[in-house]
């Protein structure tokens, strides 16, 4: 079929023809565009929880280094007064979900709650590498981040201080 389209025809057939290209391009670029918010959207929230990972390690450790330092005369002098003192200002931190002492048997001295633990073994999962870690050691599970760090007084491990913390 021979169409013939005169002047006006043509014109307005090229015309067509430039604003099909033109919004493909407008279509392609905002594609490009959408995936890029994507990609730094995805980049920003792994940056943003890796630094509150971080920040929470350091929290972590701060709190135990200072609960195992502060309770190792106590400790070593039975003084369970100033050792419950010590837990239970560590306990009632922001995001510290419990605070364990613990002997060199890996016995409950004393948790900051009621005392009816103590003696009792640890058994939770985490308990095994926090008895037999002779420095700060950072332990992650699915909901918290659990930090034990050993008891020390003159040279001697009198047992450890777990702290966990809320992820």
């Amino acid at each position: 079929l021979n169409l013939r389209l005169g002047l006006r025809g043509q014109l307005l057939l090229v015309l067509a023809l430039l604003l099909l290209v033109v919004l493909a391009i407008v279509l392609g670029l905002w594609r490009g565009e959408e995936q890029h918010r994507q990609q730094v959207l995805k980049h920003s929230s792994a940056a943003m929880a890796a630094l509150a990972r971080d920040g929470l390690q350091r929290r972590g450790a701060q709190l135990a280094t200072q609960l195992a330092r502060a309770i190792g005369t106590p400790l070593a002098t039975g003084d369970r007064l100033r050792v419950g003192l010590a837990t239970r200002a560590t306990l009632h931190q922001p995001d510290v979900e419990y605070v364990i002492v613990f002997d060199q048997a890996g016995r409950l001295v004393d948790d900051g709650r009621d005392g009816s633990h103590a003696g009792q073994p640890m058994v939770d999962p985490l308990a095994d590498a926090a008895l037999s870690a002779t420095s700060l050691k950072l332990q992650w599970s699915d909901e918290l981040l659990d930090v034990s760090a050993p008891v020390l007084e003159q040279g001697r491990r009198l047992g450890g201080v777990r702290v966990g913390l809320v992820t």
